[in-house]
């Protein structure tokens, strides 16, 4: 929501003061802005499809190796 809420909010002055005040300047921002606006949600919806989710109590555990630091004495 808040990406698509982000899109909304580049996409309103674009076309305000890009579109129909005739800047060329902040409609070529603002295409170039939509665009990566779109990319990111598009992204984003690609991660939550991709990524299969499990629920905590069944999620294997995770370890941490602590490796010891070899240090010179001289």
């Amino acid at each position: 929501m808040i990406a698509v809420a982000k899109w909304i909010g580049t996409l309103a002055p674009t076309i305000a003061f890009g579109a129909l005040a005739g800047s060329m300047f902040i409609l070529g921002l603002g295409i170039l802005c939509s665009v990566f606006d779109l990319a990111y949600l598009g992204l984003l919806i690609w991660a939550r499809q991709s990524r299969e989710l499990e629920p905590v109590d069944r999620a294997p555990a995770r370890t941490l190796s602590v490796t010891a630091v070899e240090t010179s004495t001289p």
